[in-house]
Formats: structure tokens, C-alpha cells, sequence
């Protein structure tokens, strides 16, 4: 664990500052550094006389510390990350799980109407992600890691959602107990979440499913990680799907699956306000390339996928029903107000 513990922000390092930290981390000079996610992320890929790893950049030191400690942690107990590789000055290294996102082979698949490997891919995802947080929960990771979400104020924001963004596209608020949605997403019990558990931030490598960015993981219900990717724009199983495999891979009592499809619908929501401000500041995107680099999926299609899913996450929930015609309303005014420039690619969503 880096002796920086305490919560003052580093700067981001130079290209050139970057180029000395791994010369002396590592006694040779690197080839090249790319950035797979595009310029501004925090992770880049570091190219190495015969290999490539990662170099990732954190400016608070406090939480770079814990992100470190978690991936060493759970690297022991043999949970599915990429491997620590060290640190130096405000970046640390880690194994380099390869350039094709899960996003990408779940698609690929999809494509190819391959649709027994689409739900192979995303068992193991759901699998791994259940064995993650019980490794975490053996590891005392639950001892280092903040508890997230208690406060009602925190609940009520995400409900808030809602109506802030029916405003903004001009769309009718659906009338539900907005303060009864707000409740109902307290948290049952506390384990460890990965948090931001989307299919972006994982990889197939050495035949698992391996999640990287760990920054935001902390204690929770348990049940956000499977919302985070399935009530995502990228995931391609409808809920009932999802549920199935979820079951076949842990215990899902039916108050387990109401407190999920409620926590989906919001997390759906949010994913639809990430689009609407992309789509109103820089206009549509090209989905292979927001799939390729892991950007917001502000694409017709991806829009399309998620309102259909998160109408399917709303009818299964207790609080969140009258959003079921919503996502659809809300999908359609902002391809009214913002006509994609060519018509959305055929094919499965």
C-alpha cells in the first residue's frame, strides 16, 4: 500500500513524466503508450519490449491507496482482476487483460447469431461477479471500503432523476410514489460491491471473466452489481434472461428479484440521462466505436435497447410500473428533438 494516504489530489503526469515513471518502474524504456479508451482516461496501455501492461492514474491519493490494497487483496484469494504490478508516484500497474472488452464479445456474438455463446458469456459474467464479492467479504475487504448510499438524500436524488429529465425532453413525469421508489432502494444487508460493474469494464482473459476499474467499490446490497450490467445500454439479454442466469449462479428469492428490478429501473434511468446529455452536446456517436472505448452508448440502436429493456425492468418492479411506457415516450422525443443523421443499423438489439 502506497505511503501517500492522505486525501490530497496528485496532478496528472506528463506524457513525458508518464514515460520516466515506467523507465524506472520498470528498467526499460517503453515502446509507446496508447490509450484505449481515448484521450483523457485514466487507464493507459503501456507498450513494453515484448508485452504490454497497464498504467493507471488516480489523482486522490486516499482512494488510490484502497484501489490498490483491493487489487492486491483480491489478486491473493484468486478473484478475477488483472494482477498488481506496482506502483510509482501517482500511477500504479496492473496486468493488461487484452484490448476486446466483454461489451465487444458479447455483441460479436450477438452478430453472428450466436446466441447459446451470449448467454454462455454472460453467466460467467453474473457468476463472477457473485464470487468477486464473497472473496472480497473473505478477504476483510469490507473492513477497508465505505459504505455507499445510506443517506435518503442519496436515494431521493436518483428517484429525482426522473422527473428532471421528463422536463428536459418535454415528456409527461409518470405518476408513481416517487418517495415509496425512494425507500424501497435501502440497502437489506451491506457486502461488497465492485460498483460501475458494467460489461465495459470487463475482459475475457485466460477464459474468465476478469473486471477491472476499482475506484468506486464499496459496501452495499449486493444486488447493484448485476443492475450495473444488466440495466446497461450494452448488455443484450432482456431481465427475464438475466433473472434466469442470475439464479442459476446464486440463491434469488423473489424479494430479491423485486429490489433488483426496482434498483434496474433507476439504474436504466440514469444510463438514458448519460445519453440525452451526450446526444444534446455532441450528437449522435458511432456504437462500434462507443463500444470499442467503452464510451457512453449515445447511439440510435444502444437508446433503442435501453428504453425497450428498462420498459422490462419497470413492468417487473413494485415501485417503478408506470416508467414501463415512459422509456419509450422519452426515447422517442429525443429522436424527435435530435434525428440521428442516417437511419439505426438493422439487426438484434
Amino acid at each position: 500500500m502506497s505511503g501517500n494516504t492522505g486525501s490530497r489530489e496528485d496532478a496528472r503526469p506528463s506524457v513525458a513524466r508518464m514515460l520516466a515513471l515506467v523507465e524506472r518502474h520498470f528498467g526499460v524504456r517503453p515502446e509507446r503508450i496508447s490509450a484505449p479508451g481515448g484521450k483523457g482516461r485514466d487507464s493507459l496501455r503501456v507498450h513494453l519490449p515484448g508485452r504490454t501492461v497497464i498504467m493507471t492514474f488516480r489523482p486522490d491519493r486516499r482512494r488510490r491507496a484502497r484501489e490498490i490494497v483491493v487489487l492486491q487483496r483480491l489478486a491473493a484469494a484468486g478473484a478475477p482482476v488483472p494482477r498488481f504490478l506496482g506502483e510509482e508516484g501517482p500511477v500504479f500497474f496492473q496486468e493488461d487483460l487484452g484490448s476486446l472488452r466483454l461489451s465487444s464479445r458479447l455483441e460479436h456474438a450477438r452478430a453472428s447469431g450466436r446466441e447459446e455463446l451470449v448467454r454462455k458469456l454472460a453467466r460467467l459474467a453474473l457468476a463472477s461477479l457473485v464470487r468477486l464479492s464473497d472473496l472480497a467479504m473473505r478477504a476483510g475487504l469490507d473492513e477497508i471500503v465505505p459504505k455507499m448510499g445510506l443517506r435518503a438524500e442519496w436515494r431521493r436524488a436518483r428517484v429525482g432523476r426522473i422527473a428532471t429529465l421528463s422536463e428536459r425532453l418535454g415528456v409527461r413525469p409518470p405518476q408513481t410514489d416517487m418517495d415509496a421508489f425512494a425507500a424501497a432502494l435501502r440497502p437489506r444487508r451491506l457486502v461488497f460491491v465492485k460498483w460501475d460493474a458494467r460489461a465495459g469494464n470487463a475482459a475475457i482473459h485466460d477464459r474468465r471473466v476478469k473486471w477491472y476499474d476499482w475506484e468506486y467499490c464499496g459496501l452495499r446490497d449486493g444486488l447493484e452489481d448485476p443492475a450495473f450490467l444488466a440495466a446497461d445500454e450494452f448488455w443484450p439479454l432482456a431481465p427475464q434472461e438475466t433473472l434466469a442466469l442470475l439464479a442459476t449462479v446464486r440463491p434469488l428469492s423473489e424479494a430479491d428479484r423485486v429490489w433488483l428490478a426496482d434498483y434496474a429501473v433507476l439504474h436504466a434511468v440514469e444510463r438514458l440521462g448519460y445519453i440525452v446529455e451526450q446526444v444534446e452536446k455532441n450528437g449522435w456517436i458511432d456504437e462500434d466505436r462507443a463500444r470499442r472505448q467503452d464510451r457512453i452508448g449515445y447511439a440510435p440502436r444502444l437508446l433503442a435497447r435501453l428504453a425497450r429493456h428498462g420498459a422490462q425492468w419497470a413492468a417487473l418492479s413494485r415501485h417503478g410500473q408506470a416508467l414501463s411506457p415512459w422509456f419509450g415516450e422519452m426515447e422517442a422525443a429525443l429522436r424527435e428533438r435530435h434525428p440521428p443523421p442516417s437511419p439505426a443499423a438493422t439487426g438484434p438489439v
